[in-house]
């Protein structure tokens, strides 16, 4: 299915484990910042709310 070997596989796989954060104003705000990034270099078509995408419901979870 892919020519990415399994060792390789599981390599990146540990290391993108990341653990889960709140969502803040500050997170948000620098996720825009890299959505803007993307719409500057016209790779992505438009601009991009990233707060609109965002569900704090579970935040106190």
């Amino acid at each position: 299915m892919t020519q990415i070997s399994v060792d390789a596989s599981r390599t990146t796989w540990t290391r993108s484990i990341k653990e889960p954060i709140k969502l803040s104003d500050q997170v948000i705000a620098s996720e825009q910042e890299i959505a803007d990034a993307f719409t500057k270099a016209k790779a992505i078509p438009g601009k991009v709310d990233f707060k609109s995408y965002v569900d704090t419901r579970f935040d106190n979870a």
